[in-house]
């Protein structure tokens, strides 16, 4: 069977949602453990392999097709911000660097009827500091409401990514790794 078939069939959702709803911003890839730590006898094995599956992971998840792929889940709204910038001083100039990008998408869960936003900072060069926040609401939020949730206050409300063709293509072999 394959590795992300069988996570998809064998995550126990309830327990990925309690881990998710942790309050303290996390790095990503502590989300991707979190998925593979409720997926039962899921052992994670770090080899060259390993890792161009755990880049399809962070993918999914940053594009929020992971939680589209299960009926549990309706992801209503994505949003990604511009490039983010801050100053760098070379020589005595001071110009501006860019450092990543957010990105944010609301869902909803019928297992524990909430709205949650995952709002996830990417950084540019390392994908192992990026970083997420989750925030709870208990009806669904109006899109303003969400805007002004979100870290980054200058994000531009985008369509909902699918797994498409191109997407495949860049982790074919992830996509095709067998346990």
């Amino acid at each position: 069977m394959k590795k992300i078939d069988y996570i998809f069939e064998n995550i126990d959702l309830t327990k990925f949602l309690k881990k998710l709803d942790r309050s303290r911003p996390r790095l990503l890839v502590d989300l991707e453990n979190d998925i593979y730590k409720s997926t039962s006898k899921f052992k994670r094995i770090d080899t060259d392999e390993s890792f161009d599956f755990q880049f399809l992971m962070l993918d999914l998840i940053k594009n929020s097709t992971f939680f589209s792929n299960f009926k549990e889940f309706k992801v209503f709204f994505y949003a990604m911000s511009n490039q983010l910038e801050k100053p760098f001083e070379f020589e005595g100039e001071i110009t501006m660097e860019p450092t990543g990008y957010n990105i944010c998408y609301c869902f909803y869960s019928e297992l524990d009827n909430k709205y949650r936003l995952l709002d996830i900072s990417i950084h540019r060069n390392d994908p192992y500091i990026d970083s997420y926040q989750i925030t709870s609401f208990k009806k669904k939020p109006t899109i303003k409401k969400i805007l002004s949730s979100m870290k980054d206050k200058n994000s531009t409300q985008m369509l909902i990514p699918k797994i498409d063709k191109g997407f495949k293509k860049e982790h074919n072999k992830a996509f095709k790794q067998m346990l």
